[in-house]
């Protein structure tokens, strides 16, 4: 019973090879398939790294990452002067991603979540890890120098940008109040504190180099917080912009 079972599958499926319906296809077509399939996964991977670790360098270029500190609205301003672009595109490749190693021998058995959240951890680490070395700060200063044509406008488009409600200066006039800050070009804001404004590393005083951000109006800033610039930071205006980076030695 068993054997004629076998017998008449066989024999269906000869037949259906026959009539054209199944094609057939040698080893060196399916490794070479297979090949190109894995390469192509993995030149998207490296783009997503390069996408993730740039938008990690925007957050610090642009001290976005420093709004963590100012509480909830900080969070939300965050949220609202992201990259949103690049993001969407990021999880577009990642969605590629996933669709194409669904099509790989190693992954197709695993349950969808498990490649998902494996392909994630993965590009979040190397993306940290590329973030860490100074690629994009290199990059930076060659394409603000005009001198990298291919990737130059990412780089000048998204690593400066100018924000209405965020501000980098000196303090000066100090109150129970608020402050007058002093900025690069020597513009004057005044600075409002109110119940909710967080101050994450510190009251301040006369002179120190602060990042500020909040809601403003016509020359005042109602501030949802107020950080000092450490010693092992550097603030650089340009054009009315700012870039940010941690000093190395």
């Amino acid at each position: 019973m068993k054997s004629n079972f076998k017998q008449s599958l066989k024999s269906k499926i000869l037949e259906t090879i026959k009539s054209r319906k199944i094609s057939m296809h040698s080893k060196v077509y399916f490794l070479a398939r297979s090949l190109l399939l894995t390469s192509g996964v993995l030149l998207v991977v490296l783009i997503l790294v390069f996408l993730l670790s740039f938008i990690l360098f925007v957050d610090r270029a642009n001290g976005l990452d420093w709004l963590w500190g100012f509480g909830f609205k900080g969070v939300i301003l965050y949220l609202s002067l992201q990259p949103w672009i690049l993001i969407i595109i990021s999880l577009v490749l990642i969605l590629v991603i996933e669709v194409a190693i669904r099509h790989l021998s190693f992954a197709w058995r695993r349950p969808l979540i498990y490649s998902a959240v494996g392909v994630i951890i993965l590009l979040a680490s190397f993306a940290g890890l590329v973030a860490r070395t100074n690629l994009h700060d290199v990059l930076f200063k060659n394409a603000a120098e005009n001198r990298l044509s291919i990737i130059g406008g990412l780089y000048r488009g998204f690593g400066l940008r100018q924000f209405k409600n965020i501000y980098t200066g000196q303090v000066s006039q100090t109150s129970a109040s608020g402050f007058v800050l002093i900025r690069p070009d020597n513009t004057q804001i005044q600075i409002k504190y109110s119940n909710q404004t967080h101050f994450p590393n510190g009251p301040i005083k006369n002179d120190d180099e602060v990042f500020v951000a909040g809601r403003i109006s016509g020359q005042t800033l109602e501030a949802y917080g107020v950080r000092k610039i450490s010693p092992n930071e550097k603030i650089q205006s340009g054009r009315g912009r700012m870039y940010r980076w941690n000093l190395r030695p």
